[in-house]
C-alpha cells in the first residue's frame, strides 16, 4: 500500500503540478463531473428497478464524489510543502512509524 501510494502521488505531481491544480477544482469542471455523475446513476437506476437497491459506496458517502487524490489526503496528516517528499516510499516509513509510536504512548 506505500509503494502504490507514492506511486499515485508522483503521478498526481507529475500530472497535476505541484502543488496540483486538480480539474475537480474548477467550478465548471466539477460542474461537469456532477453531471456525468448524475446522468450515470439515473441510467443505472432506469436499468436495474427490479433489482435490490444497494446505498452509495463508502467512499461516495464520504468525499461526496469517487474522485480522491492522495495529495488531498496527506494534506489532512502532514504540512503541505513536505508533500513532495512522500513520493519516496521510504520516507512514509521514516515519518509515519514515529508518530504511530507517540499515539500508542498516549493510549496507554
Amino acid at each position: 500500500p506505500i509503494q502504490a501510494a507514492a506511486n499515485k502521488l508522483k503521478d498526481e505531481i507529475e500530472t497535476y503540478g505541484n502543488p496540483p491544480k486538480f480539474p475537480e477544482e474548477d467550478p465548471e469542471v466539477r460542474a461537469k463531473m456532477e453531471a456525468e455523475i448524475a446522468a450515470a446513476k439515473a441510467a443505472k437506476a432506469a436499468a436495474s428497478e427490479n433489482k435490490a437497491k444497494g446505498g452509495k459506496t463508502k467512499l461516495v458517502q464520504k468525499t461526496g464524489t469517487g474522485i480522491v487524490r492522495q495529495w488531498n489526503i496527506l494534506a489532512k496528516m502532514v504540512p503541505p510543502d513536505e508533500i513532495p517528499q512522500f513520493v519516496d516510499p521510504y520516507h512514509w516509513l521514516s515519518y509515519f512509524p514515529p508518530i504511530g509510536v507517540e499515539h500508542l504512548k498516549n493510549f496507554g
